[in-house]
């Protein structure tokens, strides 16, 4: 089933930012019936943002990662 609602998230160098935020996101998607799925994308970032995302993305089939070139 495509999902209903695809929340978006661009980021740049936000791994202090980024887990919590996603924790938060993916929570609470979790609660509700419809499908849902998280995109992050990330513009080129210098520090552990993909890889934080990257971490997320095991056991959380709805997140996504799209990796911008610098």
């Amino acid at each position: 089933m495509p999902p209903l609602l695809s929340v978006i998230i661009p980021a740049f160098n936000e791994e202090h930012r980024l887990p919590d935020n996603l924790k938060r996101i993916l929570d609470f998607l979790g609660t509700q019936t419809y499908a849902s799925e998280v995109v992050v994308v990330d513009n080129g970032s210098q520090d552990r943002t993909s890889a934080i995302v990257d971490q997320f993305m095991q056991g959380n089939p709805s997140l996504h990662l799209i990796r911008e070139p610098a």
